[in-house]
């Protein structure tokens, strides 16, 4: 059996573990670790009220990054200078628009990964009566559904007319 941290006997979520035991006194700070940062996401997830940690993230960090650039650009005084800065922003703005690009690549691909699933689901769904019909498709056919078959692609491929 399993031995459990002071705190999971205590309800607590600070480790305690025998001292003895330093296997055992990893997996309780391991477990505390885990707990800790499963209640801090929660906390976060609340906090911003359903909206993505990474565009609130990404909104920040653009509004820290516009501040540093103007006041980079206050503090310059010769034009080159000015200049370089300036093509460094562009240049970081680009950075970003493609991967924006990517971004709505890879939705894209999403949807129609799912458009694609949903059509096999469809399929499947089609081909339920069939599988009903003849639920084991690897015994051998009958003498009279290989001629059953014979027939029908005969008729399809316009070899025999009825």
């Amino acid at each position: 059996m399993e031995k459990m941290c002071e705190s999971e006997r205590a309800g607590g979520t600070e480790p305690n573990p025998p001292a003895a035991d330093a296997a055992a006194a990893r997996k309780c700070a391991l477990k505390a670790m885990v707990r800790q940062a499963v209640a801090e996401a929660k906390a976060i997830k609340e906090a911003l009220g359903g909206a993505s940690v990474l565009e609130v993230m990404a909104t920040w960090v653009a509004g820290q990054y516009l501040l540093a650039v103007r006041q980079r650009m206050a503090m310059l005084t010769v034009e080159a200078e000015r200049i370089k800065l300036l093509q460094a922003a562009a240049q970081d703005v680009a950075l970003l628009q493609n991967g924006n690009r990517w971004a709505a690549k890879l939705k894209l691909e999403r949807k129609k990964l799912d458009f694609k699933r949903q059509q096999f689901r469809d399929t499947l769904e089609v081909a339920k009566p069939i599988v009903r019909e003849r639920p084991d498709f690897f015994r051998p056919l009958t003498p009279a559904e290989r001629q059953a078959m014979e027939e029908r692609a005969d008729r399809l491929f316009g070899l025999r007319h009825d």
